[in-house]
Order: structure tokens, then sequence, then C-alpha cells
């Protein structure tokens, strides 16, 4: 299956919720768009005018129909069959504004022959009223839009309180088009925007003052319209029958700045596909009603689920009614609050972790089919898909259950995000950067690529990227130079993937006595000197980073070396732990001396760097040391 058909396939069986979804993307009808509208005019069934309004700028999104031309316009004129800009919907446009580019003529004869073949009383009212050539006029009268002495529309409002519909266009006028929301790598200004940009939706009604027809009502009727229209016939490559050919595909997919399309070939004077082909069509046809489907389908997915960094966008359905689990979630979020609803608890142990996730997807292995799309963009017109996958369910719920189970680790969040589990790629790519403050856009780049990558480890079972699981361990390693609360989920996480690297090797988070390797016992090491300085420094009621975590990046790189200079500087903090807490000491002592014991000699004198499994004894053991019974901790106090 291709990605077009899963997507035609989604639409299809969603088709009962046409016209829902998120506001600035619901699951659109064929041969409709979504538009934003300023202006409402509500006629009666003669087309007489009866009122006009500006629209609220929450209630301005409306759903019109449109040709495959007017739906993709950039530059031109090509209108849109009934709601549209006052250049089209004005017979008076000219008069009004001094300007040229109107096309009232195009705009009236689509609208009549709409009209002609329709039942509905809507389209034929709005061309009886629209004939008049007096709509502005009305605009005026009723003080929607505002003149100057000589009659024409004016460009801005200079006194105190502007009328709404300055307000409303004028709005847009400062604002920036971003790189990140537009899929654009540059910054530049919106075109300003004036009264005669002003969008009209037209709303037609009975005595009763009720819409005479539905918008289902209407939405069918183009369809059919415009359905019966020749266009150009071909082979659908996606579908195989012999249909009309969609000649231009939709876009403003990821949100409705976006001009990149998937699907493009208006380039037939450059080498798009001159040299192999004389026309696009010879390198790919999709159906028009094909495309539709797809494109709205896409559109509509990314707004009610889409994940996205920069311009990189993530998506996944399903064929089963239940919701997909996004594998883009730590399985915090994924087990205790997918929602946000559930109340979880600070911290949950290895047992409760296995419980819930066994709980989790207990009904969820099935023959149905789970979809994956990543798009992304490296020009404002052009966007690629990076990654599409279609699996069965229980392939997905396998590949998904096997990265949570293999990444499990105690993981630290925050205060109320403590929990045995799986990092999510977004918390692993803010490790990767190292928690930039101010994301640059080669920063959001890089962690869009990251988390690409990421997913394909995820979704296909591949291997950790060596690099990321490198940087990774480093960074854990540079403790000195991290918040306490970065520095702990850097740990976490370093310790989570290299686990995942080496599944052989059966690591848990209770530390093991019996695992007696090299990297293992440095690390252990690492952390008795760790506990020990800080107990002193507790006694002595210091608070100040201790010998062990300065010179942790050497020792990473050197640990005999660099071990020599930390035993070194533990003697005066064990003499006074000796001092205050004898028991303490013995304990401490005791455990240094059993470690060394566990050493091979010549493992002991090496030189080479520690590979991350030090991580794993290091923050097993500070865990262990730190998991004290409660008459220690009130044993405890700080000197005065």
């Amino acid at each position: 299956m291709n990605w077009i058909e899963d997507l035609a396939g989604l639409y299809d069986r969603n088709i009962d919720r046409i016209g829902t979804g998120s506001a600035n993307a619901p699951l659109l009808p064929v041969c409709h768009t979504l538009k934003n509208s300023h202006v409402e005019v509500v006629l009666d069934e003669q087309g007489v005018f009866l009122s006009a309004a500006v629209i609220k700028k929450a209630e301005a999104a409306t759903i019109i129909p449109c040709t495959e031309d007017s739906s993709v316009r950039t530059r031109g004129v090509k209108a849109h069959p009934l709601h549209d800009k006052l250049q089209y919907v004005a017979k008076d446009y000219p008069a009004r504004t001094g300007k040229d580019d109107a096309d009232f003529d195009n705009y009236i004869l689509q609208l009549s022959e709409w009209a002609d073949s329709s039942d509905l009383a809507t389209p034929r009212a709005v061309h009886a009223y629209l004939c008049q050539g007096t709509i502005i006029k009305d605009l005026v009268d009723h003080r929607v839009l505002h003149v100057s002495p000589d009659g024409r529309l004016l460009h801005k409002w200079d006194g105190p309180d502007a009328p709404a519909i300055f307000s409303l266009l004028s709005g847009a006028e400062k604002k920036e088009v971003d790189s990140k929301s537009a899929g654009t790598r540059k910054k530049k200004k919106a075109p300003k925007r004036w009264q005669g940009d002003a969008s009209v939706r037209f709303k037609v009604v009975n005595k009763d003052g009720d819409p005479v027809d539905s918008q289902n009502e209407l939405w069918k009727s183009w369809m059919l319209y415009y359905a019966s229209l020749e266009g150009t016939q071909g082979v659908c490559c996606v579908t195989g029958e012999t249909t009309a050919i969609s000649r231009k595909h939709p876009g403003r997919l990821r949100n409705p700045a976006d001009g990149g399309k998937v699907i493009s070939s208006n380039d037939d004077k450059g080498f798009t596909f001159r040299g192999r082909f004389d026309v696009s069509e010879e390198a790919y046809s999709v159906g028009f009603i094909t495309s539709q489907k797809a494109h709205s389908a896409l559109r509509w997915i990314i707004g009610i689920s889409g994940f996205h960094v920069g311009t990189q966008y993530v998506v996944f359905w399903g064929t089963s009614p239940i919701p997909v689990p996004s594998p883009l979630l730590s399985s915090f979020d994924l087990l205790l609050s997918p929602n946000g609803t559930e109340d979880p608890p600070v911290f949950y142990s290895p047992d409760q972790f296995h419980e819930k996730f066994n709980d989790f997807f207990a009904d969820r292995v099935g023959d149905e089919r789970v979809s994956t799309l990543v798009l992304d963009s490296a020009s404002t017109g052009r966007i690629a898909i990076r990654h599409y996958s279609c699996l069965t369910e229980s392939e997905f719920i396998s590949r998904l259950k096997s990265w949570h189970e293999s990444c499990a680790w105690d993981q630290y969040f925050g205060r109320s995000r403590q929990f045995y589990g799986a990092p999510s790629p977004r918390d692993i790519s803010d490790v990767v950067l190292g928690f930039p403050s101010n994301p640059t856009p080669n920063d959001e780049l890089f962690r869009a690529t990251t988390i690409d990558r990421l997913l394909s480890c995820i979704l296909d079972g591949l291997p950790l990227p060596p690099d990321i699981l490198a940087e990774c361990v480093r960074r854990a390693a540079d403790k000195i130079n991290l918040e306490n609360w970065q520095w702990r989920k850097t740990l976490g996480i370093a310790c989570s993937l290299y686990r995942r690297q080496h599944p052989e090797q059966n690591y848990t988070m209770s530390y093991d006595n019996t695992r007696n390797t090299r990297n293992y016992l440095y690390g252990t090491l690492l952390a008795i000197a760790e506990h020990i300085e800080e107990r002193a420094l507790f006694l002595l009621g210091e608070d100040r980073d201790t010998n062990a975590a300065k010179l942790l990046p050497q020792f990473a790189m050197r640990p005999y070396a660099t071990w020599v200079t930390i035993e070194s500087l533990l003697m005066p903090y064990l003499s006074r732990i000796r001092e205050r807490r004898p028991n303490l000491y013995l304990k401490l002592q005791t455990l240094l001396d059993d470690t060394f014991k566990r050493f091979d000699t010549n493992d002991f004198a090496h030189e080479a760097p520690l590979t991350g499994e030090y991580l794993l004894a290091y923050h097993c053991m500070r865990s262990q040391l730190w998991a004290k019974k409660a008459d220690e901790v009130a044993e405890e106090t700080p000197a005065s």
C-alpha cells in the first residue's frame, strides 16, 4: 500500500466526520477548502440584502467550495465559486477601489452555471444579489466598510476607535510569517491588508431567519456539479482506474500558511520531468478525487494529532477505532497520563511499570494497520516524505513494547515526573543538544533529524545510532556544567540508551554485586566516593560540588589516574565521618574495600576510557546508597 491510497482510505473511513477536527484543519469535503472570512452578508431567498456584520476572529474559519485552480492560487485571479474576496464578488469593486485586479465576470459566470444546475436556493440567491452590483454600497451603508469623501474604500483608519474591519485586517499587517510555522527558512513580512482584501461569506435565510440550505446540502451540490465537468482523463496510478486526473494538488497541509506541496509538477520549463517525459502525467498521475481525499485526510490528521519540530511533522493513524499510541511519548506520558486526565504518582517501580504496561497493551493486538508519515521541507514549495511505514497493529505494538521495555530505567524529569520507563525521542534530543535555552534554527533542524532517526529505531527495530548514544554518555559526565535536574535527566536517559544497546547484558536497576567488569566497578567506586563527600559536606552544613563531580569528565577518559586523585581527596571527608558517625564510616570503608577486591589487577590499572556501562553502576549504587532507613536520616543532623 502507498501513502496516497492509505490516506484516501482514512478519508473514506471517516467520511461521517466531514467538517470536524481542529479549527484550522477540519476534514474537508472534496472540492472544498478552508478560508478565513471577514464579513458575513445575509440574504433572503430572492437575493434581497437583509444585513451584514464583521465576523469575530474565532468564527472566521469557513469551509468554502473551490475549483482545482482556485484551491491552489497564490498569484493571479482564480475565483472560488461562492464565498470569496471583494475583488471577485463585487461588481463595483473597480469603481470603489481604483484597482483593475478584479475578476467579477469569471466569478459570476461560474456561479451562474452552478446555480442553473442546482435545486438549492443559496447559489441562486447569491447570484441574483451580486448581479445588482451593490454589495460594497450595502456594506458601506451598514457601516461594515468605510469610504473616503470621494466614495472609495479607505486604506487605513487615522482616528481613534478604529472600526472592527480595520482591526481584523490590520492584525495581519504587522505579523511576520514564522519560518517554523509556515514551512519557510526565512522570515518575511506578510503583505499589507486593507478593506479591499476582505473576504465575504453569504448566508441565505428563510422568513424565520434559518438557513434555507444546510452545509451538507451545499457541499454535496457543489461536489456533484464539479464532478460533472469534463476534466483531463487518464489512468490514476493509485487506483488503476481511468478517471479525471488532478493537475494541481492541494497545499496548506501542515498549517494555513504552508505553501509546500507533496506532489507538484508545475515546472514545465525547467527539468523537473523534462528529458524523461513529455508531460508530467507520464511520470505520475493521480485521480482528482483520490488526490482530494488523500490531501484532505492528511491535513485533518495533522491538525488533530500531528507532532512537529520546526518544519518536520509526524503523524500516526490506524484502521482500528482505538486511538493509536504514539511512539513519540515517554512511558510516563503513554502509561500514566496519556490524556492528561489521570493524577499520576510521583514515582512508580519496575513492577508497577510492567503491570501498567501489560494492562495498556492488553487489547491492542490485531490485524488492523497502523501508518506513520514524516513530512519535512527544505524550501517553501516542496514537502518531502522522510518516512512512511504501514504495519499491522500487532507489529506496531510489538516494536513499541520492545522500545519501552528495552529502554526502561529510572528517569528524573522533575519532582513530579519521576518514573521507571523509557524517555521520549524529544527528551533524548534535549540531552543530545545540551538543553539549549534559545534554540537556533540549526538546533531545531538537528532536533528534527534526531527524532526522525530515533523513530526509525522504534518502528523498524534498528540499533541506536552510535553518535546519539555516545553524546548522551558524554553529556552525563558533564555534571558540573548542568543544572541538577538536567544532569539527573541526562543520567537516566544515558543509562536507558546504553541498556537498550546491550540487551545481552540483562542490566537492571538493582545494583548487581556479581558483575565484576572494569567499567561497572569503576562506576561503583565513583558513586561511593561521591556519596562519602556528600555525607561529609552534609554533616559540615556545606553545600558545594564534590570533587568527584568536578573530576567526572576526566574520570570517564582516564579512570585509573583520576581515581588516584579522587582517593587522595577523600581522606579528609572520611576522617570527618569517622569522628561524627563511626558506624557510617565503617559501612562506607567496608564498601570501598569490597569493591577494590572485586577488581582484576590488570583491569584496575588499565587506562582505556570507560564505556557507558560505568554510568549504570554509578546510577544504581548512587540510588542504593541514598535509600537510607528512617532512623539513619534522623541520626544525621547538620553541624550548627
